[in-house]
């Protein structure tokens, strides 16, 4: 059985094997009279295979069934003949019209080498091995190129071929029979009389044939007859093996202490992809058999751990099939805490695995020429040749105590897994196609590899960071790298800020570069700075911001695996306790001392920028901006949004938007140095509506164009570049930043805006909670979050209980693993389903189906109260049927409002109080309001008669509406009144609290004392609309307040527009009377106005109202 593994090796290798000395010496007369002529010359003829990697050890092993002794020498090249090389005068004097006499003596050599092999072995077997990469269309192609165009072969027969190919594992397609009758009867003697001429010329042709399936791709070996009935022998071998095994316990143990570790095991796990699937077949059969015996279970993961990396390097190019393989051994071990502490301790186990699956990676990376990313189209993404590491990976770090020694600085894992998330940086780049290009034509199916790379990889996050900060390494020997140097969640997201993201940030942006607007079409133009609006310019920031330079037609990728990875630890430190040791804070003073100010700056720059670039065209492709890309993009966007994977993905994309705002301050205001208690609100609003393209749609002014001489001020000082000036400009001229829109038409800009709204929304309520004090406390967190998953699901209609347990798969490991312990307390046989259970007897309904149906759960009216209609953990289809479905505020007669007013949205969950600030910093961003009036505005403005005609962003004010934005401004304006409710008057350190940062309406605010809810109320909704849009045009216009005035009286009034859904009436009522309560000035606006509405109210019925 050892002979079956090392010829099984050779079967794949010899054809490549380069003939030494001895070789020329066993071959004919011809070959040695033609030694010293090619020994002369100074030649190093290259391996002419395309598929073949095997290093010179490997080749040593391969020669060895030959009787071949490949030597070693020192230097730079070895010489195919096995000798040194040795400088000729004469040689190189003609050294360039010798060398292709060299290389033709060279594979004739070679031949002569083959053809006495299969000689001594009674002739040549061509075994075609089967895979699961080529398609069946791809091996009939290349099986009918084999037997050449002389012989016809319909397709059903090939498929009859093709079927028995998968179905054995492998197909002897070339014999002794198909020999004869290329070289006839003759020469097939001769060649079994080992005559020279016909060994090289029965070489030549084998070599021939080999190559015409290996340029397809496919896997082949040469084996002799001898070999074949070996095999046979083996088989038969095996399988008695395994009948004695099986009798008894002693003759198990028997066999079992008769196969040997380095002789036995490793041999042929090494010849794993290369054996015959009837020899493998019989060979698991054994060793499962053997398992039972826990010392051949050792020996066995020994011997599996030290053959990792060869035979993932094999499968990783392609051969042979996942089932047939030795990987399905591999959970009877990587299971068990005994073995694996052992294979890790002494074996390096993580770091082989790590390492492995950087080299499979590695393999689909395309050349530095076509930037050097993984191609989606290779095998090993489309086919998922890295599944066996995923997998594996899986299994140790289900071990307790594994995923500790992730954080170890000793080993090698950490940096292998940090290069293998760098080299899937930005996979499947996607190119915005214009308005003036057709539809494409034919959509590759890349993106599927691509995603499922990114989803494998993003399975692991949690599973590597599942460890506490105070646990000890696994691993007790002192004298052992892994059992010190354990590093904190806070230091390994640093590390990994650093030595991953830091450098691959700065390689990647110089890819960006900003381009002259004059010499190139506008959706080419990256411009070199941003401008800000007016009104943000008027409180406190720069005029423009420094960005990184991107075109509508820039390409982006939908996979940022490095990046998402750190969004997962940040993750954790949220769930860590807040200090100079652990938690966010940390992470923030770690930074900001271990990285200059420039360099701070990059590194947020980054984290906001790539995230927030996917977040943009993935609101752009919903807008129906990219349909002439195809359906697959809408498909991916689905992928990247939507449950099960948008944990993974957008809610990791926003998680480092929301901790880079916190990080990125440096030059967002003129002043030359922020302050201590300022963050980039400004620059995330400004950034956001320029990548959606709606910044000129919202009405607002660019401040350049109103500040020029504070612009040229700025970029002399450097707070952001220059635009580059078209080659034909004089040194003179002056140009301004601009923006770009790829929308051309009203109802484009209506979603975008709708799209802008829900990306500040969901950035304002989706903030990481507040770190649990205790894991009693941790599991009441987790059951909250799964009754607000789980409400949602039901607002849609009615749900079955295998529906609803997919919330588990946009809820965190830690949720999930408490959540499993408390309902094992209730049903130890379905822990998971237990713990549903007992939150949907608190929100739900159980419906009896019919007997062939399942029974399914309907929401209870009490649940509605907790139901968000932006959560983003449901479709905006499934909203829409929520919108239906969600009871209406109660009729009151005695209200002035006609119904009861009730908040459009509950109050956000409690936030991690680092980040809780963000949401006093977003709901007082002067931008953000702005645009929430210019929609209240354009909605419910009084006088429609009106000129827009100078007005920017004049297209807003044409004929079609959308309530969707309606309803989100009321949304935002309700996020705004619960942030500054909990505002204190006291609070001297407020700034840090949120709401005083630049581009802040309370940036110059210069009381004695912080402002509350009731000077919110007077700076949003009193204010003049001419100070709060930072624009002309609206000075007289009524105020927010009294636009909300009119929405919260039946929808709107005649004349204007009505609102639909008296759920958005009743929040705007809310709104009001919230405002009148904390503001006599708001009192004084709404009440008196009041009673005319009412009475005018009355003369039209209920169900008018309602209607409109």
């Amino acid at each position: 059985v050892q002979v079956i593994a090392r010829n099984a090796e050779a079967g794949h290798d010899r054809v490549h094997a380069r003939p030494n000395k001895s070789a020329a010496s066993s071959a004919t007369k011809m070959q040695e009279d033609s030694e010293s002529a090619v020994d002369r010359m100074d030649v190093d003829v290259e391996d002419d295979s395309e598929n073949t990697d095997d290093s010179d050890e490997e080749r040593s092993e391969s020669m060895a069934p030959l009787g071949l002794a490949q030597q070693s020498y020192a230097g730079t090249h070895s010489n195919p003949l096995g000798r040194p090389h040795v400088f000729s005068p004469e040689a190189a004097s003609s050294s360039a019209a010798k060398k292709p006499d060299a290389i033709a003596r060279f594979h004739e050599q070679r031949a002569a080498m083959l053809g006495a092999t299969g000689s001594a072995g009674h002739g040549w077997y061509l075994v075609l091995h089967a895979d699961d990469i080529h398609s069946s269309t791809q091996i009939a192609d290349a099986i009918r190129e084999f037997l050449g165009t002389s012989n016809y072969y319909t397709d059903s027969l090939l498929q009859k071929v093709i079927r028995a190919l998968r179905l054995y594992g492998q197909l002897v397609i070339w014999g002794n029979l198909e020999t004869v009758s290329q070289i006839g009867a003759t020469q097939f003697h001769l060649w079994m009389d080992r005559d020279g001429v016909a060994c090289g010329r029965v070489g030549a042709m084998m070599v021939e044939r080999f190559n015409r399936l290996t340029k397809h791709r496919l896997f082949c070996g040469l084996v002799t007859r001898d070999e074949l009935m070996m095999e046979q022998r083996a088989v038969a071998l095996l399988q008695w093996l395994s009948e004695v095994a099986r009798s008894c316990d002693p003759l198990c143990q028997a066999v079992a202490e008769c196969i040997l570790p380095n002789r036995h095991l490793v041999p042929l796990l090494r010849a794993d992809f290369k054996m015959s699937a009837r020899v493998t077949k019989a060979w698991y059969s054994l060793l499962l058999t053997l398992l039972a015996v826990p010392t051949f279970k050792s020996h066995l993961a020994a011997a599996y751990c030290d053959t990792y990396r060869y035979v993932t390097s094999k499968y990783a190019r392609g051969m042979g099939v996942l089932e047939r393989s030795g990987y399905t051994l591999s959970v009877q071990f990587l299971n068990r805490v005994t073995y694996v502490v052992d294979l890790v301790k002494g074996r390096d186990l993580l770091g082989k695995l790590g390492k492995s699956l950087l080299e499979t990676m590695l393999v689909a990376c395309r050349s530095k020429h076509l930037n050097g990313r993984l191609d989606p189209n290779h095998f090993v993404l489309t086919h998922r040749r890295y599944s066996p590491c995923i997998s594996d990976l899986k299994c140790v770090l289900n071990v307790k105590g594994m995923p500790r020694l992730f954080a170890c600085k000793g080993g090698s894992f950490l940096w292998d897994w940090i290069d293998t998330l760098s080299i899937s940086q930005q996979m499947d780049p996607q190119h915005w196609r214009t308005w003036k290009q057709g539809h494409v034509e034919d959509e590759s199916r890349g993106w599927v590899g691509a995603f499922n790379a990114s989803i494998s990889l993003g399975s692991l996050f949690e599973r590597l960071l599942g460890w506490d900060d105070n646990e000890q390494s696994p691993i007790s020997d002192p004298a052992s790298p892994l059992s010190k140097e354990l590093m904190s969640c806070s230091e390994l997201s640093y590390h990994i800020l650093l030595d991953g993201v830091f450098a691959w940030q700065k390689k990647e942006m110089h890819l960006y570069q900003a381009t002259p607007l004059q010499s190139t079409e506008q959706h080419k133009f990256a411009p070199g700075s941003l401008p800000f609006s007016t009104v943000s310019a008027s409180n406190g920031t720069a005029v423009a911001m420094h960005h990184l330079p991107v075109a509508q037609n820039t390409s982006f990728s939908f996979h940022l695996p490095l990046h998402r990875f750190i969004a997962g630890c940040l993750r954790e430190l949220c769930l860590r306790r807040d200090d100079a040791l652990s938690g966010i804070s940390s992470l923030l003073q770690r930074l900001s001392i271990g990285l200059g100010d420039k360099d701070c700056d990059h590194l947020f720059l980054g984290l906001m920028e790539f995230p927030l670039l996917i977040v943009s065209r993935a609101a752009q492709v919903r807008a129906g901006l990219w349909r002439r890309n195809g359906a697959g993009l809408s498909d991916q966007v689905l992928n990247y949004s939507e449950p099960p994977f948008c944990r993974t993905m957008r809610d990791a994309d926003l998680l480092l938007v929301q901790f880079s705002v916190l990080g990125r301050t440096l030059n967002q205001s003129p002043n030359s140095t922020p302050q201590a208690t300022d963050v980039g609100m400004a620059f995330f609003v400004n950034l956001l509506l320029h990548r959606l393209g709606v910044f000129e749609f919202c009405g607002l002014r660019r401040a350049p164009d109103e500040f020029i001489s504070r612009y040229v001020e700025e970029t002399e000082k450097g707070l952001y570049t220059a635009e580059p000036k078209a080659k034909d400009s004089s040194s003179s001229d002056l140009v301004l930043p601009s923006s770009y829109s790829p929308a051309n038409d009203q109802a484009s800009f209506l979603v975008l805006l709708e799209e802008f709204l829900y990306c500040i929304i969901i950035f304002t309520s989706e903030l990481p909670q507040v770190a649990p004090s205790d894991r009693n406390k941790h599991t009441e967190q987790a059951r909250q979050r799964l009754h607000r998953e789980v409400v949602h699901r039901l607002a849609s209609g009615p749900k079955t209980h295998s529906e609803l347990l997919e919330v588990h798969h946009v809820m965190s490991h830690w949720d999930n693993l408490l959540l499993s312990e408390e309902g094992k307390l209730i049903n130890p046989d379905d822990a998971t389903g237990a713990a549903l259970g007992k939150v949907l007897e608190e929100v739900a309904d159980r419906k009896s189906s019919s007997k062939l149906e399942a029974d399914k759960w309907g929401i209870k009216r009490d649940a509605w109260k907790i139901y968000d209609p932006s959560f983003h953990h449901i479709s905006l289809r499934m909203h829409q049927t929520a919108a239906e479905n969600r009871p209406k505020p109660v009729v009151d007669k005695a209200s002035p409002w006609g119904q009861t007013a009730q908040p459009y949205v509950p109050e956000p969950p409690e936030a991690h109080p680092i980040f809780d600030r963000l949401r006093r910093d977003a709901t007082s961003d002067a931008a953000t309001l702005a645009v929430a009036y210019r929609v209240l505005h354009m909605h419910m403005r009084e006088k429609t008669d009106r000129d827009t005609s100078h007005l920017p962003g004049r297209l807003a004010y044409d004929k079609d509406k959308s309530e969707t934005a309606l309803a989100r401004a009321v949304h935002l304006l309700t996020l705004g009144v619960y942030a500054w409710t909990k505002s204190s008057r006291s609070d001297d350190y407020w700034r840090g609290h949120g709401g005083g940062s630049p581009g802040s309406i309370f940036y110059d605010w210069g009381g004695n004392v912080a402002p509350v809810l009731s000077d919110w109320v007077e700076a949003v909704l009193l204010a003049d609309p001419a100070i709060v849009t930072g624009t002309e045009w609206y000075r007289g216009e009524e105020n927010l307040l009294t636009l909300l005035r009119r929405l919260a009286i039946a929808g709107g009034e005649a004349g204007s527009f009505t609102a639909q859904d008296v759920c958005v009436s009743g929040g705007a009522a809310w709104i009001c009377e919230t405002a009148a309560k904390h503001s006599f000035a708001a009192k004084d606006l709404v009440r008196p106005r009041l009673k005319d509405a009412n009475a005018s109210s009355k003369k039209m019925s209920l169900a008018e109202r309602q209607r409109r």
